[in-house]
């Protein structure tokens, strides 16, 4: 079989770049909710990010590996200049904004439902919490997009089973 001429080939590639760009453009909006997620999103002062820093932790899950037992925990907390209470919101604003791929928008949106940490998921079922965050997205965030169902659906499981779940239609 003969190859496809010069002129075949490029009028391929504009069609291939038509298509993805539109995938891009439409696509992933729809399936991907966080691209990624930087300490400056944490709602840290310009003090803090620099003591992480110092530390080089630059990176939110850098700052949960960093404190992941209850003994670098204290260590952590008792190298930076913060109280207790306030390393705690950081660290649970890092665990939920880096969980299951929830990101900064849905984050910020499920902190406004008074949900902190994925464990808060628990006692919600899917429904119950897409609806809440549906009415707070319409009510008085409408720069925020409200997440997928499927998405909710995996945030809940995975805060009651703690891996990875399996996620059927209905559940």
């Amino acid at each position: 079989r003969r190859a496809p001429s010069a002129r075949v080939f490029w009028h391929s590639m504009v069609i291939h770049m038509l298509f993805w760009g539109g995938v891009a453009q439409y696509g992933t909006p729809i399936n991907v909710a966080s691209i990624q997620v930087d300490l400056d999103h944490l709602g840290l002062t310009p003090v803090e990010q620099q003591q992480l820093e110092a530390r080089e932790i630059t990176r939110p899950r850098q700052f949960l590996r960093a404190s992941d037992t209850e003994e670098k925990y204290r260590a952590l907390l008792g190298e930076l200049d913060w109280s207790e209470g306030r390393f705690a919101q950081v660290r649970d604003r890092a665990d939920l904004y880096t969980f299951k791929g929830i990101g900064v928008h849905h984050g910020t949106l499920l902190e406004r439902a008074g949900l902190a940490r994925p464990q808060d998921f628990r006692e919600w079922t899917a429904r119950e919490l897409h609806d809440r965050l549906a009415e707070l997205a319409a009510a008085e965030y409408d720069d925020v997009a409200l997440p997928r169902l499927d998405f909710v659906k995996v945030w809940i499981l995975a805060a009651r089973d703690g891996g990875i779940p399996v996620v059927m239609n209905g559940g």
